[in-house]
C-alpha cells in the first residue's frame, strides 16, 4: 500500500502542475496587433504595438527588433510597459520607396508578433491624405 500511496501522490502532483502551467500559459500572450507607419517628411518610423496587460512590471513587451531591407538595424529592450494597452516607439530611419521595414515585438512571457512595411512613395502618401 505504501507504493500505491506514493503513486497516487505523484498523480495528484502531476495534475496540479498541469493546471498551474495551463493557467500561466493562458495569462501570457503575444502582442495582438502592430501598426507601422513611415513619415518621409520626418524620416521617422512609428511603431504601435497592441498588448493589453494588467501588470506592467511583470508582463510586458521586452524587446523590439527592427530590420531594414532584411538587415537588423536596431534592438530596443524594455524592463516594463508604460501603458497597459501596449507600446509606441519612434525610430529615425532614412528610407525610400520600396524599402522593406520589418519589426518584431517580443513579449517577456512568451509570444512574438511581426509586421512588414513596404515603404510607399512619398506622393502616394499625399494622395491617401487627400482622400480622407
Amino acid at each position: 500500500t505504501l507504493n500505491r500511496e506514493a503513486d497516487m501522490k505523484s498523480i495528484v502532483i502531476v495534475i496540479i502542475m498541469g493546471v498551474v502551467l495551463s493557467a500561466a500559459a493562458v495569462m501570457a500572450h503575444a502582442p495582438s496587433e502592430m501598426d507601422l507607419t513611415y513619415s518621409h517628411d520626418e524620416q521617422m518610423l512609428s511603431i504601435d504595438v497592441a498588448h493589453e496587460i494588467s501588470d506592467r512590471d511583470d508582463h510586458y513587451i521586452r524587446k523590439l527588433e527592427i530590420f531594414f531591407n532584411e538587415e537588423k538595424v536596431k534592438d530596443f529592450y524594455f524592463k516594463r510597459q508604460i501603458k497597459i494597452t501596449g507600446l509606441d516607439k519612434k525610430y529615425p530611419l532614412k528610407a525610400q520607396e520600396a524599402d522593406v521595414i520589418t519589426v518584431k515585438a517580443i513579449c517577456r512571457k512568451g509570444g512574438t508578433i511581426e509586421e512588414i512595411l513596404v515603404v510607399p512613395a512619398a506622393d502616394n502618401l499625399e494622395e491617401i491624405k487627400d482622400k480622407k
